[in-house]
């Protein structure tokens, strides 16, 4: 039998056919089907060859659903006569016949069954869950605020997380490090005089659970907070600078959890000449992971990998480091290091094939370089690494020694951080490290003004070169400590990749 048209019955009709859908997503699959002519067709079908299944739900359901229709007619014509409300009662036919626009883009984002729709009201302040979705990556609980007292914009406040109670067990605590709540965001489309948002919670761990949600502080949100919120760059700053709203609102929320559909790749690709496998791509409501991996360096290299975005035929899907349970998470084994990356959800309708986009590859690499200097000597004292001058300044020997470190830069400069290692006579017992200057370049080499980033993507763009820092040290109290030389133990150099890595799922 041919697979059902209707993208978003496909994702639970498996689990409705083994008897596995929760009592409240069978009932929402049941009325959507009587709306959904792709899924009336194929549910006959699937009664004539099987007879079994929907069988009885369509012995049982046609006729009263066909009653409802009659009923429905004879009301509608005597208040349309009695009331003259002809236009509107044909309006309400029509919606009884067809889902609305508004119905059928819900369906689209949030599937079928996850609705919620339960609201608390606190000092003319309404909340309202909307709907859940769950998979074994992670849990979101999307949410609306409305304020009927004085229309003000509110949104929980970021610094005051709403409470997650649950019998213990509930949530998958492990693969989310140890936290419940891992992020908050905005809606990409907020409604007139609402505000929603989503909360990222833990994945639960069975196929249904239920927790309660407390959420105890609501703040004024600007139009300007919403512009800048979504983006990690800005999540250094506050996020809203509006008043406080103390209240209670509490609610107890249902969430059945829904497949992953696991995509195995097994494409091996080269960037800058790096050999990387994409062993798996995996879709689920909440994202889709693209599982990688690639092998290790000589002893004391590292990199990583920003891969930003999957291109498809139908939409972008950017990568999504907001409120992920693990966007990033690598393990190691002899051979490999294996990674991972979250990107938005493509669930609902997902894509034949893919490019996997890069942003940049840092890689950090092991030097052993050692450089000796003199205190007692004329400064400043320079060397050379990777033919940039470095200069050993401000040499201070009272109480707690400082030096300074300062790196010339030009475009043709190969490194930007250098991991220095400052040895003295007698040992030190601490360092601390004091950055003064250093400055933005953009991908071509030219130099950028801080003040002008605006955004996480323009951010990846750019490389960070530091160009003064000075070093405290501290002996164990009773002695000066003399520095004697300067070691370089690593440094970092950044790729700008322009390759994309072609994907058949």
């Amino acid at each position: 039998m041919e697979k059902i048209d209707c993208e978003q019955s496909r994702r639970v009709v498996k689990r409705y056919k083994q008897g596995k859908l929760s009592n409240r997503k069978k009932e929402k699959l049941e009325m959507h089907v009587s709306q959904c002519p792709d899924c009336r067709q194929y549910f006959q079908e699937y009664q004539v060859k099987s007879g079994k299944g929907i069988k009885e739900w369509f012995a049982k359901t046609t006729p009263r659903f066909w009653g409802i229709v009659l009923i429905g007619c004879f009301c509608l014509t005597v208040a349309a006569f009695a009331f003259g409300g002809v236009n509107k009662a044909a309006d309400w036919w029509k919606s009884m016949r067809m889902p609305t626009e508004d119905s059928l883009a819900e369906v689209e984002q949030y599937g079928i069954g996850n609705e919620v729709h339960v609201s608390q009201q606190d000092q003319g302040v309404e909340v309202t869950i909307t709907h859940v979705i769950a998979d074994d990556f992670q849990t979101f609980v999307y949410y609306e605020v409305e304020d009927h007292k004085e229309d003000r914009l509110l949104r929980l406040d970021y610094s005051q997380p709403p409470r997650i109670n649950s019998e213990k067990g509930v949530f998958d605590i492990g693969r989310s490090y140890g936290q419940l709540v891992n992020g908050l965001n905005d809606d990409e489309q907020q409604q007139e005089g609402k505000y929603r948002g989503r909360i990222a919670l833990a994945p639960i761990k069975e196929d249904s659970a239920a927790f309660d949600l407390e959420i105890s502080t609501l703040r004024e949100v600007s139009a300007e907070d919403l512009a800048d919120s979504n983006d990690p760059y800005q999540y250094g700053a506050s996020h809203s600078t509006g008043t406080a709203l103390n209240g209670k609102w509490e609610f107890t929320i249902e969430a059945d959890k829904e497949d992953i559909i696991e995509k195995p790749v097994n494409i091996e690709a080269e960037i800058e000449g790096n050999q990387i496998v994409i062993d798996q791509v995996s879709i689920g409501p909440t994202g889709t992971m693209v599982d990688y991996k690639y092998q290790h360096g000589p002893d004391g290299n590292d990199k990583f990998f920003y891969f930003d975005r999957l291109i498809g035929e139908k939409q972008t899907y950017q990568r999504e480091d907001l409120g992920m349970v693990y966007a990033e998470e690598q393990q190691l084994d002899d051979q490999w290091v294996h990674e991972h990356a979250l990107f938005k959800s493509m669930y609902r309708a997902p894509e034949d094939s893919l490019e996997l986009g890069i942003a940049r590859i840092e890689e950090y690499i092991a030097a052993d370089k050692s450089f000796p200097i003199d205190p007692d000597k004329d400064e400043p004292q320079s060397f050379t690494f990777k033919g940039t001058e470095i200069t050993v300044t401000d040499i201070k020997i009272d109480g707690k020694t400082s030096v300074t470190i300062k790196e010339d830069w030009d475009q043709d400069r190969e490194f930007e951080r250098v991991q220095y290692d400052i040895r003295t006579d007698p040992e030190s017992m601490s360092i601390t490290q004091e950055e003064k200057d250093g400055i933005l370049v953009d991908e071509h080499g030219n130099e950028y003004d801080p003040n002008q980033v605006q955004t996480w993507d323009e951010m990846q763009k750019l490389r960070y070169f530091p160009l003064e820092n000075t070093y405290t040290l501290d002996g164990n109290g009773t002695e000066e400590v003399k520095p004697i030389e300067v070691r370089i133990s690593s440094y970092q150099k950044t790729y700008f990749p322009t390759e994309t890595i072609s994907l058949d799922l």
